[in-house]
């Protein structure tokens, strides 16, 4: 062969490798301060709609600052634009205001709002460090509130609840750790003490969106769909961008077989917060209902490919949808897996249990099915959800 000719082809061949990892990607900023980046796939004179890992998000022109064309790396594994970890100022905050560093904790929660601008969690501790300017509470319940909810988010639920309790044992009407014991309570699996401190909250402040979106998630997970509906309509309607509240919002509407308005509220989450976990694992939720289980693993794998982080209740649930993913395309054993680290980090998924004794029961570990169906309704029972304690012990007595 030619040698010139050769050279040309090595040239064509590297130009085609080199550029084939690239791909064209718009950086769209919105008036708001937010930036998002993806690429356009619909633009009329009044919109664009851009795919964003898979999800249509649309944007309206009038709130758009500017649109620019960048140059992406496909082969990139970041989850943004940004190299450094947003996530990372609300740690710090938390670690500066459980020494009693209000200033410098301000500060970080700043921070991490700019960078995660729809995230409840700084706000939330924000509005916490400014009781400690306005009331008579003193500095050592603020700090004992912010050490408990250090621990919550970590999973220690016994040490959170003794800090909260310690709180309110001195300011029984105090709204932040009444909502975090609900929180604690949530997590522990008893819905209906983690109701009765969310509504207490609601009593002492009608307009707090957050309790009114925790409600109504305790409400969907015992089949009361449509009381939960109304309550996370309310959390919208106090915080018209609250991200996790539109997710939430979608997966209880997925429930209830009102499937365009789910998946419109999953990507209204989305284009809230393009970091939005809950919205993912919506999203994962909403194709296993369709039995597209491929689906439903890219989004509950995309939810932990985020800056943000997940928390320990978040990341057992990713774990319990991959599971049931991974149940579904036939994977036993990375099934399995997914599903031991689930309750590994949350014991109190009856899903999660009710799935492993799927795979027991298929591979005829019955004692240990037995076992774990047991423990499914243990769980559906403290949750109050009956329905699902009777087809649990439907299926025990199948059991050989």
């Amino acid at each position: 062969m030619n040698t010139k000719l050769l050279i040309k082809l090595i040239l064509a061949v590297v130009f085609i490798m080199f550029f084939s990892s690239f791909v064209f990607a718009e950086v769209i900023k919105l008036k708001t301060g937010k930036i998002v980046e993806g690429k356009v796939i619909e633009r009329t004179d009044r919109y664009i709609k851009i795919d964003f890992h898979g999800v249509g998000l649309t944007y309206f022109l009038n709130e758009i600052d500017s649109i620019n064309r960048v140059i992406q790396n496909s082969q990139s594994t970041g989850g943004g634009s940004s190299a450094e970890e947003p996530f990372s100022y609300f740690k710090e905050g938390l670690d500066y205001a459980s020494s009693g560093n209000f200033i410098d904790a301000e500060e970080q929660f700043k921070k991490d709002l700019k960078a995660r601008n729809s995230t409840r969690d700084s706000q939330l501790c924000l509005d916490l460090l400014s009781l400690y300017q306005e009331t008579k509470i003193k500095k050592e319940a603020i700090i004992s509130t912010f050490k408990g909810l250090e621990r919550l988010r970590i999973g220690e639920y016994e040490q959170s609840l003794s800090y909260f309790l310690e709180v309110l044992n001195e300011y029984p009407d105090f709204a932040f750790p009444n909502y975090f014991v609900g929180c604690v309570y949530a997590a522990l699996g008893q819905f209906q003490p983690a109701i009765n401190y969310l509504e207490k909250v609601i009593k002492i402040n009608p307009i707090a969106p957050d309790s009114y979106n925790k409600i109504g998630m305790l409400y969907d997970a015992v089949g009361k769909s449509e009381t939960a509906l109304v309550y996370l309509q309310k959390a919208i309607d106090i915080h018209p961008n609250y991200a996790e509240a539109y997710a939430n919002l979608g997966r209880t509407l997925i429930g209830v077989g009102r499937y365009e308005d789910a998946l419109n509220n999953l990507q209204k989450a989305l284009e809230v917060d393009f970091n939005c976990i809950d919205a993912y694992i919506g999203l994962g939720v909403f194709y296993l209902n369709f039995n597209k289980a491929e689906e439903a693993r890219s989004y509950y794998e995309k939810s932990l490919q985020l800056k943000q982080i997940p928390s320990i209740s978040q990341y057992a649930e990713i774990h319990g949808g991959l599971g049931h993913a991974y149940l579904v395309l036939g994977e036993k054993g990375k099934a399995k897996d997914c599903l031991l680290k689930s309750i590994e980090k949350n014991p109190n998924l009856a899903l999660s249990y009710l799935n492993l004794a799927s795979i027991q029961v298929s591979s005829g570990e019955y004692i240990e099915a037995k076992k774990n169906l047991e423990k499914t309704r243990e769980l559906f029972l403290k949750a109050g959800d009956y329905q699902s304690v009777r087809r649990t012990e439907g299926y025990i007595k199948r059991l050989p």
